[in-house]
């Protein structure tokens, strides 16, 4: 289905979806670790085994991150783990993922969040 705007501008449903998920702070890491090849298990907070593992389905993804109030995410590169990160979900949108791994990969990605943030804002 699309969406035409009086400028001419022509969206399909899902990219706004999509541009909306952006931003949610946790949507946006999902959306930025599968952009850059990541595969991403989601487990219950504190819990060994994942409810989603290794998976780059961002609907999957996005379905199992929203099951439960504290989740966390593990990101992962072929099968290496390079990172995780906390998801609050009662949180506000910025704040969801309330903590993650000190890594220049995340911190990247917390660097173009902010910018986001403070562009929408």
């Amino acid at each position: 289905m699309l969406n035409e705007s009086t400028k001419g501008v022509t969206m399909k449903i899902e990219d706004i979806k999509k541009a909306s998920d952006l931003k949610k702070s946790h949507l946006n890491l999902i959306q930025y670790c599968l952009e850059h090849g990541y595969k991403i298990s989601v487990h219950l907070y504190n819990d060994e085994e994942p409810e989603l593992e290794k998976s780059d389905n961002y609907e999957k993804i996005k379905e199992f991150s929203e099951c439960a109030d504290m989740i966390d995410l593990c990101i992962y590169e072929n099968d290496v783990k390079i990172g995780w990160a906390l998801l609050v979900l009662y949180n506000d949108d910025e704040e969801i993922v309330s903590d993650y791994t000190n890594s220049k990969f995340l911190n990247n990605w917390a660097n173009q969040y902010e910018k986001l943030c403070e562009a929408v804002a």
